[in-house]
């Protein structure tokens, strides 16, 4: 879904084919998301939609109308949805977004803490293991508070953390980790520069497509480690792909010029 927000906002731009592709992409995808319950796709998601707006209107301030015209669009289409849901689904659905600002009350979000304290509590007992970390598949024991995750109630040791960038400092250490966000930080610092210096025509929306797409996936990560799954690491590997393509892979036509000039 997030993919396709930037053909949302070249949506007049598009043949009739493409702005049917898109309709039903967005229907689907937003439906899917809708009933999934997933509470970090949910928020996941809200952040890549804010970095795809914050970006539109910096860049087009002037068609801010577009943007008000697709959240009510989107409005209707939430609304429009609660009104088919069944109602023990539509019951469940309200419980779990009035859980997300009592979050902190949940097992299931305090089983998260203890498990990220258990974490960090055994990296740092080794200042040279945390370092360069204790390698993949190295367990570590925290007090599980939720009895319908891992064990039950009690001490438990595990390999896994819901938190993507702990478990990449309890594996491959704060050297790895750095290491880690400095190349997103890099990709987004670059990107970015890109779609302010030349808008969002050509590869601009291609681009902003994929760092939205990125902005979702890195935010998942706080609650979902969905890079420890194959299937995520394949499409978070072509979306990076095309991010360093477009960045750093694109003619230069001031240098081509400049040797132009210089043969002449």
């Amino acid at each position: 879904m997030t993919l396709l927000l930037p053909a949302l906002i070249g949506f007049r731009d598009l043949n009739r084919i493409q702005q049917t592709i898109v309709v039903v992409g967005v229907v689907i995808a937003g439906a899917s998301l809708f009933i999934s319950f997933t509470r970090t796709m949910w928020i996941a998601t809200a952040a890549a939609i804010g970095f795809t707006a914050a970006v539109y209107l910096y860049q087009s301030s002037s068609k801010a109308h577009s943007l008000i015209i697709w959240a009510l669009i989107a409005i209707f289409g939430i609304v429009f949805m609660f009104l088919i849901t069944p109602d023990r689904l539509l019951g469940f659905l309200v419980e779990r977004m009035r859980s997300i600002p009592n979050a902190f009350q949940s097992d299931s979000f305090r089983d998260r803490l203890f498990e990220l304290q258990g974490l960090l509590t055994d990296a740092v007992t080794n200042p040279l293991m945390l370092l360069v970390g204790h390698g993949w598949g190295a367990e570590y024991t925290f007090y599980s508070v939720n009895r319908y995750s891992w064990e039950g109630i009690g001490w438990t040791s595990n390999a896994y953390s819901h938190n993507y960038y702990a478990y990449l400092l309890w594996s491959i250490g704060a050297v790895g980790l750095v290491f880690f966000l400095r190349y997103w930080q890099l990709i987004f610092r670059n990107g970015l520069r890109v779609l302010l210096q030349d808008g969002l025509d050509g590869d601009g929306l291609y681009l902003l497509g994929c760092m939205a797409a990125t902005v979702s996936l890195l935010v998942s990560s706080l609650t979902g480690p969905l890079l420890n799954d194959v299937k995520w690491c394949v499409i978070f590997g072509v979306i990076s792909g095309m991010l360093i393509h477009i960045v750093h892979d694109r003619p230069n036509e001031n240098a081509i010029t400049d040797s132009d000039t210089n043969l002449k």
